[in-house]
């Protein structure tokens, strides 16, 4: 089996450091990316913030590290909707099916006195 197509990315290059982003973190953030974590969440996971990976995400030479992540995000958000686009809501008899019955009650009166005690 074949990894996704935007888990292929050429990391952002960077120097080396202990508390980097090293290719294998770059790596997992875009992950939980595609898994439904929203960056500030996956950032925090891996303990970054959200400003340290947009600040990775807009550095020279991230393009492909941006396009991994754009691509993540819209991978997640397709398999939000088809989920949600399968569940039958409580009253409804199908996913696509629409509840019309509140059209059909009674118009309710509107009071024709005061709220206010006096006026």
């Amino acid at each position: 089996m074949t990894a996704p197509q935007f888990l292929i990315f050429t990391p952002v290059p960077l120097r080396a450091r202990n508390d980097g982003w090293s290719p294998e973190l770059q790596l997992t953030f875009i992950r939980m990316l595609a898994a439904g974590a929203r960056p500030g969440q996956a950032a925090q996971a891996l303990g970054k913030n959200r400003q340290n990976a947009y600040a990775l995400r807009n550095r020279p030479g991230a393009n492909s590290f941006r396009a991994a992540w754009d691509t993540a995000v819209a991978a997640a958000r397709a398999a939000r909707t088809a989920t949600r686009a399968t569940k039958i809501r409580p009253g409804f008899s199908s996913p696509g099916d629409v509840n019309l019955q509140h059209l059909s009650r009674k118009p309710v009166a509107f009071r024709a006195a005061p709220l206010r005690p006096g006026a």
